[in-house]
């Protein structure tokens, strides 16, 4: 009778903050993943404007998929 393992006891309140935090980490990557597009686009918008920025040259360069992944590792 005592071949099998018991249940986990997780509380309730256990269960509803683990559903908090995985919900608070989605948010943040859908906002990482946003604000990476959108730094994406306006460098590439005003690469011409802001000289002094470097915004052509660096580590992404013109490839813009790594471009976006260190702008999503930087946020």
């Amino acid at each position: 009778m005592n071949a099998k393992k018991p249940p986990k006891k997780v509380s309730y309140i256990m269960t509803q903050m683990n559903y908090m935090l995985y919900t608070v980490f989605g948010f943040q990557f859908a906002l990482i993943c946003t604000y990476a597009s959108i730094s994406l686009v306006w460098n590439s918008k005003y690469k011409t404007i802001t000289p002094y920025l470097n915004l052509s040259g660096g580590i992404g360069g013109n490839n813009q998929g790594l471009s976006w992944l260190i702008s999503l590792l930087t946020f």
